[in-house]
């Protein structure tokens, strides 16, 4: 079943960021969002996921949608600002790519909350350099022993195809997770 996916690039063919411009559908990358399970795992391919995984996703598609979630932790999807990122992809009930998840993570509580705070940072000032400023939501109270902090902005080539970019970040009982999503956003007509 995942042979039919085609060759695949390897996590480090996928450093490179095409900002959205044209008519390009929104997405990271080379990943397009509204993308196929099968058009998606035949760009970053299926040796990251386990075939388990894949398989439950496509059972469990049709009723609920699903998520893929990036198995090897020795090998992240890309390095950016020194940062290694896991892609975690979620796909809706017909099929379709609606997000598309880079996620750090440390639990070990062997990561200080002032480098969390950094790798945060690093992840901010590369996301706002590719899609300009994104807006705080919510309360940042960076000052607390632990924190969360919450930006999102949108962009996209014209008014019908436009993608949202939320990061997220906390530090919580020692650990240490930054994520950066890439959803698709209704367009608003007015």
């Amino acid at each position: 079943m995942t042979g039919s996916c085609g060759n695949a690039a390897t996590p480090s063919e996928n450093l490179e960021v095409d900002v959205p411009s044209g008519t390009e559908h929104p997405g990271y990358g080379r990943i397009k969002l509204g993308a196929s399970l099968e058009e998606t795992l035949r760009i970053v391919g299926d040796t990251y996921y386990q075939p388990e995984d894949i398989s439950a996703c496509l059972m469990n598609m049709p009723a609920q949608g699903c998520t893929l979630i990036w198995n090897n932790w020795a090998v992240p999807y890309e390095r950016r600002n020194g940062v290694p990122y896991r892609l975690n992809l979620t796909f809706d009930q017909w099929g379709k790519l609606t997000a598309i998840h880079l996620t750090f993570s440390r639990r070990e509580n062997d990561i200080t909350r002032a480098q969390c705070l950094e790798i945060h940072r690093r992840t901010l000032d590369w996301l706002t350099e590719a899609y300009g400023p994104l807006k705080g939501l919510g309360t940042e109270n960076l000052s607390d022993p632990e924190f969360m902090v919450t930006r999102s902005s949108s962009h996209g080539p014209d008014d019908d195809r436009m993608a949202d970019v939320f990061l997220v970040s906390h530090f919580l009982r020692g650990g240490c997770d930054v994520n950066v999503s890439f959803t698709e956003a209704p367009a608003i007509k007015l």
